[in-house]
């Protein structure tokens, strides 16, 4: 299990974070102010509460045009700990991937994810609670089988 203060910079916990995977570390995560966007940390687990999932659209541009990966997708949200084990109740996995899609997806259903009122990140993926992603599609009106459909087709091409 990793964590490491960079720099010797602190963590309070309660304070607005921006998390990313970070390629340079096997299965870590960076953690970086949300105000000063300097890092804080690498670990290898990350819970937040009230997040949103943010892509840099020039800089996903960026990436698929030099096919060279870059950061430019964070989840941003309040952070509550550092290495703990994941809450219970977060059972659906989400990923990113910047040539396939221009958002956070769901990984049982590749429909885009966007906020969550609490996020566990471990290994290659963030996790959310599937009951809160539904009843947020539902109250949105949200339909994904066009993007899903989509999807698919570019998986098996």
């Amino acid at each position: 299990m990793i964590f490491k203060s960079y720099k010797g910079r602190t963590i309070r916990f309660g304070e607005e974070v921006e998390v990313y995977r970070n390629l340079n570390i096997n299965n870590g995560y960076s953690i970086r102010s949300a105000i000063t966007k300097k890092v804080l940390a690498h670990c290898s687990k990350v819970t937040l509460a009230n997040c949103v999932f943010i892509i840099s659209e020039s800089g996903r541009q960026l990436t698929i045009r030099k096919n060279q990966k870059q950061v430019h997708a964070v989840v941003r949200g309040t952070i509550l700990g550092v290495n703990g084990e994941k809450p219970s109740e977060l059972d659906m996995g989400v990923s990113y991937n910047p040539y396939l899609t221009d958002s956070f997806f769901r990984l049982n259903t590749l429909s885009p994810v966007l906020t969550a009122s609490l996020v566990h990140c471990e290994d290659k993926h963030c996790y959310v609670s599937a009951r809160e992603q539904e009843e947020l599609a539902l109250l949105h009106g949200a339909v994904y089988s066009a993007e899903y459909t989509l999807f698919q087709q570019v998986k098996e091409a």
